[in-house]
């Protein structure tokens, strides 16, 4: 009797500042109840195989970024054994992120109204200029559509980047929604989107990248940009705490450090 071991997982992790492969070799993945351990590739990926079906949580533990978790489902295998899904996980860097000098960072320290460390604060920079975008709809997009086609790309895009859509015929900096990129396809001139549009968007539409990070245990926040052809650059910080969303504008320098102290956010 011959056993052949099938696919049920296929988990890829990915780095939310270089869109790649995550620094490091530390990172441990394990199944929540569960005793098996992911065989590791390439690029980031881990398999587990011969799982019963199910739902399962993935947990994710690294030095250098922040703990995720995610649910997957584990449906009936199919006579294919080859025929799986990956489950992308994106990462987001703590403070101990080695970053490479040059790079475009923000800092802060997130402290509530006693000045007790804040930790596990969402934060979002949205960059605002036009000439920031990192590419621009090619063709128009329906309401209810969740795929784009995109040309003018400028740097990297990945899987988990997240953009505001700014209209090019409007102008003033307005935003008409946001997306975020589930997969890319057609050598960069197509991405699947997680969630479909919820209006339409014409040709041209300017999509400008969103930066999010989490505050660490000690109240820490490391924003890392990634290189953008600007000398400078205007974002909004939008910070989400308890029931509240709080609003920053903040001015950044390319490849320099901005440095914000302390933020003291009421209750």
């Amino acid at each position: 009797m011959v056993w052949q071991t099938r696919c049920s997982i296929v988990v890829q992790l990915i780095d939310a500042y270089t869109g790649g492969t995550p620094v490091g070799n530390d990172a441990v993945i394990y199944l929540e109840g569960s005793r098996q351990r992911p065989i590791q590739k390439d690029q980031g990926t881990y398999v587990f195989t011969d799982l019963p079906t199910g739902t399962y949580n993935i947990t994710i533990q690294s030095e250098y970024y922040m703990p995720a978790r995610k649910e997957v489902i584990v449906e009936q295998h199919s006579e294919n054994k080859n025929a799986y899904s990956v489950t992308h996980i994106v990462l987001f860097p703590t403070p101990a992120y080695p970053v490479h000098q040059g790079a475009t960072i923000l800092r802060a320290m997130l402290r509530d109204s006693n000045g007790a460390p804040l930790s596990g604060v969402l934060v979002r920079a949205m960059m605002r200029s036009r000439e920031a975008s990192i590419a621009r709809l090619s063709r128009d997009a329906t309401k209810a559509s969740d795929q784009l086609f995109i040309s003018q790309v400028q740097g990297v895009i990945a899987v988990g980047d997240q953009y505001t859509l700014q209209s090019s015929i409007q102008e003033s900096e307005v935003t008409q929604g946001e997306c975020q990129i589930a997969q890319i396809m057609e050598a960069q001139k197509k991405i699947k989107l997680v969630n479909p549009l919820t209006k339409a968007m014409e040709k041209g539409t300017y999509l400008l990248p969103i930066v999010q990070a989490y505050s660490d245990s000690r109240g820490e926040l490391l924003v890392i940009f990634r290189s953008t052809r600007l000398r400078e650059f205007e974002a909004t910080l939008r910070i989400s705490y308890l029931d509240q969303s709080i609003g920053k504008e903040v001015r950044i320098l390319t490849g320099d450090v901005h440095q914000l102290g302390a933020i003291t956010l009421p209750k």
